[in-house]
């Protein structure tokens, strides 16, 4: 099989967007590459997603799954699970995505077999700043990290991520307790990168993968959005120093020189309020540090 023809799933997990995730699929199926097919998991509450999509069916790279469960990880396992392809690309419900964008993945994937996890840049649609703000992740270089110490070198958005399909399964999926709409609420991507720095996997953020964010935020929503983003990041870290990978204390230390120094990775917006930031993240740590654990996955255990 000529290499530029290596087939790819895409996941879009999407919960009551109905007027949004139509153009995100739209966009994913008007890409240019040749062997694709477009996974959409629907955790709405009624079946106006459904409906919306209904016109899609037609097309025979889109499939459409319902599901009962709550959680976006819960989403995307389902999502990786029925993917037929090993590599496996994600995006939001509410992003754009340009016609090259899983020829770009292609390449990152493509330029070193160890790499297994890929991040995109998010850019902000045009919006009124005085109101709002849209989270972004923006950058202009390659990165490829090899060392669990390096992983806040390739901070990443789940709205433009890519994994390998063999490592997720070496790695027992994403913890569904992480990502919107869990206890956790954040920081599923994160947890995922650096286990898969630990099992021996590459990850990577290329500048050339981009999509267009439209998921506008007031300043207040803000301060939700980053103070979950702390909450999550406080228990990914104590989960794993909790099963002895004293490394990602390398890690850690340079997030929180970069929380000390004021700067960003993510435009998350919120307040600049560090004490506020800092008792999201304690409390984050304090609940990572007593929920129970999965002994198998290494994931926190279900309630």
């Amino acid at each position: 099989m000529p290499l530029v023809q290596t087939p790819i799933s895409v996941i879009v997990a999407t919960r009551d967007r109905h007027d949004t995730v139509v153009k995100t699929v739209r966009s994913v199926l008007d890409n240019e590459y040749p062997n694709f097919e477009l996974i959409v998991v629907d955790q709405s509450a009624d079946d106006s997603t459904r409906v919306a999509l209904e016109p899609f069916t037609k097309d025979h790279r889109f499939r459409y799954r319902q599901a009962t469960t709550e959680g976006l990880q819960k989403a995307r396992n389902t999502g990786a699970q029925e993917a037929r392809y090993p590599i496996v690309v994600a995006t939001d419900d509410d992003c754009e995505v340009p016609a090259n964008w899983l020829l770009s993945f292609f390449s990152a994937f493509t330029m070193d077999s160890r790499v297994a996890v890929v991040f995109g840049q998010v850019v902000a649609a045009a919006h009124d700043r005085a109101k709002g703000f849209i989270p972004a992740y923006e950058f202009r270089n390659l990165v490829v990290v090899t060392r669990v110490s390096e992983r806040h070198r390739t901070e990443g958005m789940g709205a433009c991520f890519g994994f390998r399909k063999d490592a997720w399964l070496a790695l027992h999926g994403f913890d569904s307790a992480l990502g919107r709409g869990s206890r956790f609420q954040s920081a599923g991507e994160t947890d995922f990168s650096l286990r898969a720095l630990m099992a021996g996997y590459h990850v990577c953020q290329s500048a050339e993968i981009r999509v267009l964010h439209h998921g506008f935020r007031t300043w207040s929503e803000g301060e939700v959005l980053v103070r979950g983003y702390l909450f999550g990041v406080g228990a990914i870290y104590m989960k794993q120093l909790r099963r002895g990978h004293w490394t990602v204390l390398g890690d850690l230390l340079a997030v929180g020189w970069r929380f000390l120094s004021g700067s960003r990775a993510v435009e998350t917006g919120g307040s600049r309020n560090r004490l506020l930031k800092l008792g999201a993240f304690l409390r984050g740590a304090a609940a990572g540090l007593t929920t129970p654990l999965n002994a198998d996955t290494g994931h926190f255990a279900e309630s």
